[in-house]
C-alpha cells in the first residue's frame, strides 16, 4: 500500500479565498472598534474623524502609538485589544480594507532573497531557452487539466504566471497521472525532471522526507502525450533517479470534511450518529481510522480512492467523509447540482506546495521563488482560486513539513 503522503499528493487540494487570516481578524475588530467614527470599510462618514485612507502605508509605529495611546479625540485603546488583533487592525488600514497588497515584505509566505541575482542575466539552466518546461497531469482535477488552447486549474495558472514573471514562455509537457496502488507519484516527481522531461513540476506537496536524494536508484517515467506505453508495444522508460528541492510554496492543501447534510462540525466527536466513508489508502483515511471513535468505524464505509468516492456519496452509502477540499471542489464542478456540503472545519495537518525541480537547479529555484512570493504580495494566486471557485489555503509555517508522526494524526 502506497505511503499516506503519496495519497495525500494525488488528492490534491480552507477558506473561501486566500485572504489571509490576519486580514480577516482586522476586518472584525475594526468592524467592533473603530467604524463607528472613521466609517465602515474605511469610508470616511465626514463626521471630523481622520480619513485612515489617508494614513501613511509605511508608518506602522505612528498607527501602534495612536490606538495603543490615543490621540486628540482617539482614545487609547491597548487595553482593549488581546491577542494579534493590533496587528490584524494594521494590515487591515494599511491595505486599505484588504483592497491593496501589504506593505511589509513579512506579509509574503517566503522573504525575497536578495542574492538572487538579475533575472536578465541569470543562468537559469532551463532545458530550452527562454522557455519554462512544466510537467503537469492532465487528469489533475481542479489543479490541472489539458485544454484544446492551453490548460485550467490552479497549478496550470500559476505555472503560467510564474513563466511570465520569469519573461519565458510557458511549455506544459501533459502526463498521465495514474490513479491507482501500484504508482508512486513522488518516484514519478524524481522520474520526470531526471530524464529531462521538464524543468519543474508544479503541485509538488512540500515534504521533508520527498525531498533531497531518492529512495531508489532508477524509476520508469511515467506515460506523457508524445509516448504512451499503455499499449504493450512500448516498453516503460527507466532513468537513473537525482536529487530534488522545492521551491517557494504557493498554496497549502488542507482537509475538511463533506457531508450530505449541513451540520456544525468541530472535531470527529461532531459525527457520532453519521455514517462514514474512509478512502483507504490516504492520509485523510489514515487519520479517520486514527481518530474516529469504535462506534463510527465500526459501521464506516470503505472505498478505494477517486472520483467514484463522493459519487457514492451522493447516493446515500454515507453521511460524512473527511477528504483533501480539492476533491470537493472537483466533484462540485463536475456535478453542478450536488448536494454535498464541505464544512467549515479543517483539520490542522497541512502541506504547501510548491515546484519540484533538480537540486542543482538553484539559480532557477531562487528566481520562481521571487516570483512567487510577488504573485502572492499582489494577491494574483488569491484572485485566480476566487475566480475559479477553489478552496484553498495561503501556505503557513512551517512551509517543509517534518515527517508525520502519530501525534499529528491524531491532532484535532
Amino acid at each position: 500500500m502506497r505511503s499516506i503522503l503519496l495519497a495525500m499528493v494525488l488528492a490534491l487540494y480552507s477558506g473561501p479565498t486566500l485572504a489571509d487570516d490576519l486580514l480577516k481578524k482586522g476586518t472584525t475588530a475594526y468592524g467592533q472598534l473603530c467604524s463607528r467614527c472613521h466609517g465602515f470599510h474605511m469610508v470616511n462618514p465626514g463626521t471630523g474623524s481622520f480619513d485612515l485612507r489617508k494614513f501613511p502605508r509605511e508608518d506602522k509605529k505612528r498607527f501602534v502609538n495612536s490606538v495603543t495611546n490615543g490621540k486628540n479625540d482617539m482614545p487609547a485603546m491597548g487595553d482593549l485589544l488581546i491577542g494579534d488583533e493590533l496587528e490584524a487592525l494594521w494590515r487591515y488600514v494599511s491595505t486599505r480594507a484588504g483592497k491593496e497588497p501589504p506593505v511589509e515584505e513579512s506579509g509574503s509566505p517566503l522573504e525575497q532573497d536578495k542574492s538572487v541575482v538579475s533575472l536578465d542575466t541569470a543562468d537559469l539552466s532551463l532545458m530550452n531557452k527562454a522557455v519554462l518546461t512544466a510537467c503537469l497531469p492532465i487528469n489533475g482535477g481542479v489543479m490541472s487539466g489539458r485544454r484544446a488552447n492551453g490548460g485550467t486549474g490552479l497549478d496550470y495558472e500559476v505555472s503560467t504566471k510564474v513563466a511570465q514573471k520569469l519573461g519565458l514562455k510557458l511549455k506544459v509537457v501533459w502526463y498521465e497521472a495514474d490513479l491507482d496502488e501500484e504508482t508512486d507519484p513522488i518516484t514519478d516527481t524524481y522520474a520526470m525532471l531526471s530524464k529531462p522531461l521538464c524543468d519543474v513540476v508544479p503541485g509538488f506537496a512540500l515534504y521533508g522526507p520527498t525531498l533531497g536524494n531518492p529512495k531508489g536508484t532508477k524509476a520508469s517515467v511515467p506515460r506523457w502525450k508524445k509516448r504512451r506505453y499503455k499499449d504493450e508495444v512500448t516498453v516503460p522508460e527507466f532513468v537513473d533517479l537525482k536529487p530534488i528541492a522545492g521551491t517557494a510554496p504557493y498554496a497549502r492543501i488542507e482537509m475538511g470534511f463533506v457531508l450530505r447534510k449541513a451540520k456544525h462540525i468541530g472535531n470527529f466527536s461532531d459525527l457520532e450518529g453519521l455514517r462514514l466513508g474512509i478512502q483507504e489508502g490516504t492520509l485523510a483515511g489514515a487519520i479517520t481510522m486514527a481518530r474516529a471513535s469504535a462506534d463510527l468505524k465500526a459501521n464506516a464505509v470503505s472505498s478505494n480512492p477517486g472520483p467514484k468516492f463522493l459519487w457514492d456519496m451522493e447516493k446515500g452509502e454515507f453521511d460524512a467523509a473527511l477528504i483533501s477540499v480539492s476533491e470537493f471542489d472537483f466533484h462540485k464542478r463536475q456535478n453542478r447540482l450536488t448536494k454535498l456540503k464541505l464544512a467549515d472545519y479543517r483539520h490542522p495537518l497541512g502541506f504547501n506546495i510548491g515546484m519540484a525541480l533538480l537540486a542543482k537547479n538553484s539559480v532557477l529555484g531562487k528566481a520562481i521563488d521571487v516570483v512567487t512570493n510577488a504573485l502572492l504580495a499582489e494577491y494574483t494566486i488569491e484572485k485566480i482560486a476566487r475566480e475559479t471557485g477553489l478552496h484553498i489555503a495561503p501556505p503557513r509555517k512551517p512551509y517543509i513539513q517534518s515527517a508525520l508522526s502519530m501525534r499529528d494524526l491524531l491532532s484535532q
